[in-house]
């Protein structure tokens, strides 16, 4: 048995029982446990918020331990991994539309300055047009 069989059947029992020992039953089930690897799992069930205890004996299972002991240990950590690839996923997609709206950005400067161009270009032409017009008529008033 890994550590996560461990747990989930440390889980199960104490949802049937209400209370066990934990350093009894990770010894009595002939795990061959290190101590290394005991304080692992009693570190897991603290740190995930599994079970909690009261000066070190009796452990017992929290809401959350609960709701994860119906739904499995395993699974419960392989969604944890798919959320966490899900999100890496989701926070590529975010750099990767804002390197793109950067670059739309600077093609829209650039396309601002052409068009600001192209509008000076535009009123001194008008002005020019205006100035032959202007010219034409007093020839044509002249003669």
């Amino acid at each position: 048995m890994d550590r996560i069989d461990i747990i989930e059947y440390l889980l199960d029992k104490m949802c049937k029982n209400e209370v066990i020992h934990l350093r009894y039953e990770l010894h009595s089930n002939n795990y061959r446990l290190t101590e290394v690897e005991c304080n692992l799992i009693e570190s897991t069930l603290q740190i995930e918020n599994l079970a909690e205890t009261q000066k070190g004996m009796n452990w017992y299972i929290t809401p959350h331990g609960e709701t994860i002991s119906k739904y499995g240990y395993r699974r419960y950590l392989e969604d944890i991994e798919i959320a966490k690839t899900k999100k890496k996923e989701m926070e590529q997609v975010e750099f990767d539309l804002a390197i793109s709206n950067i670059e739309a950005n600077k093609l829209n400067l650039k396309n601002s300055l052409v068009n600001h161009r192209n509008f000076i270009i535009n009123i001194i032409i008008a002005i020019i047009n205006m100035v032959g017009i202007i010219l034409n008529v007093i020839i044509l008033a002249k003669s």
